[in-house]
């Protein structure tokens, strides 16, 4: 599964709340991001919680930083950590140890935890990579052709050990300036659209809005606000659109 979104989108954000629920529902997930670290996703983890059970807002910035919370802000973090710890660490792995952004080292460990549950007669973890284009391949290898094995490797990966493989991968820039999602927008995608087998993509709502022209050949036209504009907004409404779905309609 591929999920591609501009910059600043809430692709990461999107999939944390969409695999920590899974893990809620007792799936094991391995969550590789390979541009954060674990304290830092965790802390997003506990924004989220804290201000769904104590509506208490807190950036992830501030989460990192304890000495600065006030009374009202250590227990609703403390009591996001219990649920954390109760509801969602039993079946989540965030940036398992020794593992690097080589390919090899990702794939080496994701077969080993597929095997270990195998073994004890569970089903393979699921496994999210945010995101792809920070992977490395070989020495001077280019990024087309990094991105290319990686995805084939992974897909081969899902299909012998029966799981999910989810992908977050940057968009183009074209897509980015005209805020047009489509099944060729991710970045250094040449063998992306073809191998997955469900292409999401993330949008601002607002770059979807259509009204009618006030031009005179009439129609429709697509009102759009600077990307800029809406990244700024604290409150963003996104849409989230299938544009491929191999399995089916969308």
């Amino acid at each position: 599964v591929m999920l591609a979104a501009a910059p600043a989108m809430g692709k990461t954000t999107f999939t944390m709340q969409l695999f920590e629920g899974m893990a809620k529902q007792g799936a094991d997930v391995i969550y590789l991001n390979l541009e954060m670290s674990r304290e830092q996703l965790i802390a997003k983890s506990l924004c989220r919680t804290a201000y769904t059970t104590s509506r208490i807002s807190l950036k992830t910035s501030e989460i990192m930083q304890g000495y600065k919370w006030t009374p009202d802000q250590k227990k609703a973090v403390y009591d996001a950590a219990e649920a954390y710890k109760r509801d969602i660490a039993p079946h989540m792995i965030y940036n398992p140890d020794n593992v690097t952004p080589e390919l090899d080292s990702i794939l080496s460990f994701l077969q080993a935890e597929a095997k270990a549950k195998k073994a004890e007669g569970k089903p393979a973890p699921l496994v999210v990579l945010d995101y792809l284009h920070l992977i490395q391949g070989k020495p001077r290898e280019d990024a087309a052709s990094v991105i290319k094995e990686a995805v084939q490797r992974l897909k081969d990966f899902a299909m012998e050990y029966e799981t999910v493989v989810f992908c977050i991968l940057a968009t183009n820039r074209d897509s980015n300036q005209r805020g047009r999602m489509k099944l060729e927008s991710g970045r250094d995608t040449s063998n992306i659209e073809f191998s997955a087998d469900l292409f999401l993509g993330l949008n601002f709502t607002d770059w979807e809005t259509v009204e009618k022209s006030d031009d005179d050949e009439g129609g429709d036209r697509k009102k759009k606000k600077p990307f800029e504009v809406l990244k700024k907004n604290p409150r963003r409404e996104i849409t989230l659109k299938c544009l491929k779905n191999r399995m089916g309609a969308d």
